[in-house]
């Protein structure tokens, strides 16, 4: 995710209130920030302003260059991205913006999968 994509602005306070509701079933959300380091005061207080709290938060060293996306592993080389892993650190589920799809994903897909795998 990242301050300046206004689809991580829009999708972040979801995910943040998924982690809240699902912490005692066992939802553990990290989010790492892909704006430039130099930006940590402001990512911290926008973070501190949508309560982010419950998420561990980090931002990448690499800012949203090219070699995040690649250290990363963000397939689709676009924030926001998604990785879902299962209660043994196994990935299970990506999702990421991909321009060319008729159709992307939704706050509803993210949550149905991250119900299933929380039933596991």
């Amino acid at each position: 995710w990242s301050t300046w994509c206004a689809p991580c602005v829009e999708q972040l306070p979801h995910t943040l209130e998924l982690g809240r509701r699902l912490a005692d079933r066992g939802l553990a959300v990290v989010t790492v920030s892909c704006d430039d380091p130099g930006e940590a005061e402001r990512v911290a207080e926008f973070l501190a302003a949508n309560k982010a709290s419950v998420a561990t938060n980090l931002i990448s060293e690499f800012g949203g260059s090219p070699q995040s996306m690649d250290v990363f592993e963000i397939s689709t080389g676009a924030v926001p991205y998604y990785k879902l892993y299962d209660r043994r650190g196994k990935l299970r589920q990506t999702f990421g913006i991909r321009p060319s799809a008729k159709k992307q994903y939704t706050a509803a897909d993210i949550e149905t999968a991250v119900e299933r795998l929380l039933r596991e």
